[in-house]
């Protein structure tokens, strides 16, 4: 398996260090679609990663949808598309 890339998928993610003097713990803007989000959720939790402890469900138009942080604070967002 390739690192940053799920066994069969086609993308795949880097999350680099930030150059010297660039700031840490920041919002990357980076959105991940899954159409999974409890399961995904749960996943990332029962591993130690540093998930919301809640799924935010605030109900249409907003999707639902998580946060996770890297060691360095660095956080992407995990949404599950509305149909």
């Amino acid at each position: 398996m390739d690192r940053g890339r799920s066994p069969g998928a086609e993308t795949a993610i880097a999350i680099t260090p930030p150059m010297e003097g660039n700031p840490t713990a920041v919002d990357t803007g980076i959105i991940i679609s899954t159409g999974y989000i409890d399961a995904d959720h749960e996943t990332l939790k029962s591993a130690g990663v540093d998930v919301d402890a809640k799924i935010a469900r605030m109900g249409k138009p907003v999707p639902p949808m998580f946060r996770l942080r890297d060691p360095n604070g660095n956080s992407l967002t995990i949404v599950e598309p509305l149909d």
